[in-house]
């Protein structure tokens, strides 16, 4: 069973997806990644990860440490994929 009260990013989720799915993680190469399997699955109350950035392509937008989050970024729109679409149709 999956926690549902957990707050989490699903960035860096590689080594948790793993853990679950029964894969190894490699350990050839760097991977920014940490196993959140038991806290997700409610067998710990702490997470392994106490911050995380929160990045918009090659923009930091925001950071979050523990329960504080610093906004960088202020975004006033939202992109909307249907109404691209029907603008792109019209032009």
């Amino acid at each position: 069973m999956v926690c549902k009260t957990r707050r989490h990013s699903t960035q860096r989720a590689f080594a948790t997806l793993s853990k679950m799915a029964g894969a190894k993680v490699p350990n050839d190469r760097p991977i920014d990644s940490i196993d959140q399997a038991v806290f997700f699955l409610c067998q710990s109350e702490k997470s392994a990860r106490e911050g995380f950035p929160i990045w918009g392509f090659d923009l930091l937008l925001a950071v979050m440490w523990c329960n504080w989050r610093l906004h960088f970024y202020k975004q006033d729109t939202m992109f909307d994929p249907s109404r691209e679409a029907k603008d792109s149709l019209q032009h």
